[in-house]
């Protein structure tokens, strides 16, 4: 059998020695989307138990997925809900997962690039050497229930892995802009001659500019991907959430952006 070997990201366009096959959550979907006061008041989470409201219980497991043409598997780590007398039994006896038998519950991780996951039928069976229990999933055809019985292709996992690639990247760029859009700067701007000391954010079409001063001489002006501005003064970000309408501005690149509707 053929073992996983690394690959370059459409993504991120680097290439990666590995392709990762696991991607866990922390709690269950409940909890993810409770604010910070709902966490602390309504939530008791561990590693592997969480309780909601003391009348929801999960548990804490992991969906394998043989990995077609090789000896790998793709690991969801997953939670799913338990009722509280089986909850109970794990809380009591799961430094003895021999005396616990396969329970029914149901999924409570929201998986991306599939059909929604939340609620799918589930089976979770305890294991021993201190492995998280295994999920098994009701023989539908949904395709998460599907991949669980036949595998799924490398080539799937690096799709995953791509889009994991993607999304991380949305959080990360705080402007609502892509990094793609066109912005209008100086070439004086680009070539580091000059630093950007004057922002504007265009109430009616959203373009922004970033320049030296409140003039723009036509013949030096020059459009960049938002990106590309990003990464020239990386001080810009600061800018992110500046209104459409709205103006910056600083006397020098050493001093705070000070900011006002236009």
């Amino acid at each position: 059998m053929n073992n996983l070997n690394g690959y370059t990201c459409s993504c991120c366009g680097e290439y990666h020695d590995e392709l990762p096959t696991s991607y866990g959550t922390e709690a269950p979907v409940y909890y993810e989307l409770a604010s910070p006061e709902e966490r602390e008041q309504r939530f008791e989470l561990s590693e592997d138990l969480c309780v909601m409201d003391n009348e929801h219980f999960f548990i804490r497991g992991c969906l394998e997925i043989p990995i077609i043409g090789t000896d790998e598997q793709f690991i969801w780590g997953a939670w799913v809900s338990l009722s509280e007398a089986n909850y109970r039994k794990v809380h009591d006896h799961g430094d003895e997962p021999e005396q616990l038998e396969a329970m029914l519950g149901w999924f409570s991780t929201v998986l991306p690039d599939y059909p929604d996951t939340l609620n799918l039928k589930a089976k979770v069976h305890h294991r021993l050497g201190g492995m998280r229990p295994y999920i098994e999933l009701e023989p539908t055809e949904h395709p998460l229930a599907v991949e669980s019985r036949e595998g799924m292709t490398v080539e799937r996992v690096q799709e995953i892995a791509e889009a994991y690639c993607e999304r991380l990247k949305e959080q990360l760029w705080p402007f609502e802009n892509p990094e793609h859009a066109a912005v209008l700067t100086l070439e004086k701007i680009m070539r580091r001659e000059s630093p950007v000391l004057y922002v504007t954010h265009d109430e009616e079409d959203g373009m922004w500019q970033f320049l030296d001063g409140e003039e723009v001489i036509e013949e030096e002006a020059r459009l960049l991907s938002l990106k590309q501005m990003v990464d020239l003064d990386p001080s810009l970000m600061q800018l992110s959430d500046l209104p459409p309408g709205w103006i910056a501005w600083r006397d020098n690149s050493d001093d705070e952006w000070r900011r006002a509707p236009r």
